[in-house]
């Protein structure tokens, strides 16, 4: 079992803190969102995010917000998306 996440279709699975990655999957026309904190790297704002685990795709939208984090040794971000629906 694998899961990738790619921004901009580039994989950064490796600098997502995975204790912190959270997909909530709404209905009756809400948006699904994922929550994740990065560290060495700091995405931008409406760059394209997909998750996939096993080869397929379980989430896919766009970064909404972005939160710089300074309680530990190095500058984390904590990263809001919001599926497709949301644009």
């Amino acid at each position: 079992m694998s899961l990738v996440i790619t921004i901009n279709s580039v994989n950064k699975t490796s600098d997502i803190l995975m204790d912190s990655f959270q997909i909530t999957d709404n209905i009756n026309n809400q948006a699904s969102s994922c929550v994740f904190s990065t560290k060495n790297f700091k995405p931008s704002l409406n760059q394209e995010i997909l998750v996939e685990f096993d080869s397929q795709i379980i989430f896919g939208g766009v970064i909404v917000k972005i939160e710089t984090e300074k309680d530990r040794l190095v500058d984390t971000y904590k990263v809001t998306c919001k599926d497709y629906s949301q644009h």
